[in-house]
């Protein structure tokens, strides 16, 4: 039997009020929504008529069998994408559950088991990828992160990484040797001209091109 979207939010917010009180009255869900009374009487007594609520007026609101399913099936696509956007994506916790609430009610079976087995893998398996992200995320962001690069360091300074500018391939050869944002990097020496520049970045000693040096977006450290 087919529900709208709307009716479909009842049915999950009756389950989560559910889990938080022992049990759900119609100003719960006024409250929950900040819907006028008989805006939610008259979604009630729709869900009661279609079989997926028990409810009497002035009672307590239950889910039936059939209602309980359908909420828990939304309520587990909506914390997995609030976990996908906030945990992963970075997004922030008041938007996650905004872009969860609309896409929830879309996610196919088949997208929701792929995409919760993507979020394992990445939390599980491959947690530095998300951390490398989150990194990318904050030198993307960061106020003035192009105003500096690697090659503007003097022999002794010290800096965090905060953005790799150079095409794929580059890219890739740095994050190989450990050039990955957020990580702090020292000028042990620097050849005539600037070229090349040697440094150290998690206990390895690095030679790196002038070219190469320009590519890395960096945060001068302060000394104090």
């Amino acid at each position: 039997m087919e529900l709208t979207h709307s009716l479909e939010d009842y049915l999950e917010a009756i389950l989560i009020i559910n889990r938080e009180k022992k049990v759900v009255r119609v100003k719960d869900i006024m409250k929950y929504f900040g819907y006028k009374v008989s805006s939610v009487n008259r979604a009630l007594m729709v869900l009661r008529e279609k079989g997926f609520v028990f409810h009497e007026k002035y009672e307590y609101v239950e889910l039936t069998p059939q209602g309980a399913m359908i909420a828990e099936r939304i309520y587990e696509r909506h914390k997995l994408l609030v976990k996908f956007f906030s945990k992963i994506l970075n997004v922030s916790p008041e938007l996650a559950s905004k872009d969860g609430c609309n896409i929830e009610h879309y996610l196919s079976e088949e997208s929701f088991k792929k995409l919760s087995l993507f979020v394992e893998f990445l939390e599980d398996r491959h947690p530095n990828i998300v951390k490398e992200w989150h990194q990318h995320l904050l030198a993307e962001t960061s106020e003035g992160s192009d105003s500096l690069k690697l090659s503007d360091l003097k022999k002794g300074e010290s800096a965090t990484i905060r953005k790799i500018k150079a095409k794929a391939s580059l890219k890739r050869k740095f994050l190989s040797m450990g050039l990955i944002p957020g990580e702090k990097v020292v000028v042990e020496r620097v050849a005539p001209f600037g070229d090349p520049t040697d440094i150290v970045i998690k206990g390895y000693h690095l030679s790196l091109r002038k070219e190469e040096a320009d590519q890395i977006l960096i945060e001068r450290d302060i000394k104090s």
